[in-house]
């Protein structure tokens, strides 16, 4: 094994530095910071139970070391490294035991934000998964006892049937049947579940297998379009336009 010269090894001298003892006219008013971090550590506890080892240990050996106290209050904090450094390289007894319960205080503060975010963010998880809950089991009953049929269920068997009895062109057939296919895969509260809806309602509403007899008469086409139609005398002439070259042709495409 190799061995470190000792010329290389770093040495360094400490000296114990001795906490400045309060006035006694100063007295009271340490004791009344050691009641007040006990009353900020028992707030503490309710929050955070790891802190209940700390209050009793506080409460039964230290409450005549000041100085030992404000160190062990301070440890029980979250806080910063540098913050801690300053309570242990202050010697003021009265000033070190402020200083702790600063950190205390602010320590119990974050604790209570911390407190009411979590039961906020339980509170509202509780009563979504409550509310699901409830209206599944709603959902359920009415089912079973014949109040009330899936609604969705009831939505794509309305279009089937409209798809068997309106007999509509193969290709107008096979886009109707990739939609309510689709619908099945969705959930009946989204919002593309509304809009697939609304477009299925607009396919099947074509008359696809309803025809009539087409009219090529220019004076009837121009009296049926004035009666039904006011203005709009582009649209209605190019209409006109195609009915006549209809007419010439002897049929419409």
């Amino acid at each position: 094994e190799s061995s470190v010269p000792y010329s290389k090894v770093l040495t360094v001298k400490t000296k114990t530095l001795k906490s400045i003892d309060p006035s006694p006219n100063r007295i009271e008013y340490i004791k009344a910071y050691l009641v007040e971090m006990l009353k900020v550590l028992s707030d503490l506890i309710k929050n955070q139970p790891l802190h209940r080892d700390f209050y009793v240990y506080l409460k039964t050996h230290l409450e005549e070391n000041y100085s030992l106290t404000a160190d062990f209050a301070a440890a029980c904090t979250t806080a910063s490294g540098e913050e801690i450094q300053e309570i242990l390289e202050c010697l003021d007894i009265d000033e070190r035991m402020g200083k702790s319960l600063v950190l205390l205080k602010k320590e119990l503060e974050i604790s209570n934000f911390q407190s009411q975010v979590a039961k906020e963010i339980e509170s509202k998880v509780t009563k979504e998964q409550r509310q699901t809950m409830l209206e599944a089991q709603m959902k359920f009953l009415k089912k079973e006892l014949g109040l009330e049929s899936d609604a969705k269920e009831k939505i794509i068997t309305k279009f089937r049937e409209i798809l068997i009895n309106s007999n509509p062109p193969e290709h107008a057939k096979k886009a109707i049947q990739e939609e309510i296919n689709k619908l099945l895969t969705l959930d009946s509260s989204s919002m593309e579940f509304g809009i697939t809806r609304n477009y299925l309602e607009w396919l099947t509403s074509i008359p696809w297998s309803v025809s009539s007899v087409d009219s090529l008469e220019l004076n009837s086409v121009e009296k049926i379009l004035d009666e039904d139609h006011f203005g709009l005398d582009d649209v209605k002439n190019r209409i006109k336009e195609f009915i006549a070259v209809g007419s010439l042709l002897g049929k419409i495409h």
